[in-house]
């Protein structure tokens, strides 16, 4: 939590003075009278002076009912990553299932979650791993998470070399320097074949479809016919 000791009356004004400064997006919860700080989520991109980061705001989602969309075994496994990267334990983690049983949503939770800053990989940049602009960066950006979605995108041989590098991030002579946790997402479990042999893997977390019984309830909570073929969150 951050502390700002400020002398403006109107709480609207100085929520118009932070959003000018660099500690990220606020907003004004009027039924509380509390000013409320957006979670930033940073964005990687390659420059000519090397790998920087954009911030942007993470998705808005129900944080409250986050147990309804997932199986026990999920809320159980989600919930010791968390514990293990606000712990400052670096290491690897896998998460898997098919497309629609939620994998991004936990991925927005997970990145809420956290106290640490949270550094998202879009595909178009995971070559970068593999530069040698990237031992800079992580000198800079020590204890972070980094997470990396859509990676069944590659083909064998692209997903293989990527492995390869992500695994360099948390298992290598230097790592423990570090302490960078790594979340790595995919919609086809065989791309995890190379991340498996990782020696600093925490835990694979498998996303299957929901229990009958929080299909039914989910059903009734938005009004919507029960059918026995529903198994996705969308």
């Amino acid at each position: 939590d951050v502390s700002i000791i400020h002398d403006i009356v109107d709480i609207t004004d100085l929520v118009s003075n932070l959003r000018e400064t660099s500690l990220g997006d606020f907003e004004l919860d009027e039924e509380k009278s509390v000013v409320k700080k957006h979670k930033i989520i940073n964005t990687i991109i390659s420059t000519p002076e090397g790998i920087k980061v954009m911030p942007y705001l993470s998705k808005d989602i129900d944080m409250d009912s986050i147990d309804d969309l997932f199986d026990d075994d999920v809320i159980k496994e989600y919930k010791k990553i968390i514990k293990n990267v606000n712990s400052k334990k670096g290491g690897l983690y896998l998460i898997d299932g098919i497309r629609g049983n939620g994998k991004t949503t936990l991925l927005n939770f997970i990145s809420k979650k956290v106290k640490c800053d949270v550094v998202y990989f879009p595909v178009a940049s995971f070559d970068i791993l593999s530069t040698i602009d990237m031992t800079d960066f992580l000198e800079t950006h020590k204890e972070k998470l980094f997470i990396f979605d859509d990676f069944d995108i590659f083909d064998n041989y692209r997903t293989s070399t990527v492995s390869n590098s992500i695994m360099n991030i948390v298992d290598n002579y230097l790592s423990h320097l570090y302490n960078i946790s790594c979340i790595v997402c995919t919609n086809n479990i065989t791309d995890f074949d190379v991340l498996r042999s990782c020696n600093n893997l925490k835990g694979e977390l498998l996303i299957d479809g929901l229990e009958d019984v929080k299909i039914k309830q989910l059903c009734k909570d938005n009004k919507v016919k029960y059918n026995k073929n529903f198994t996705k969150l969308v």
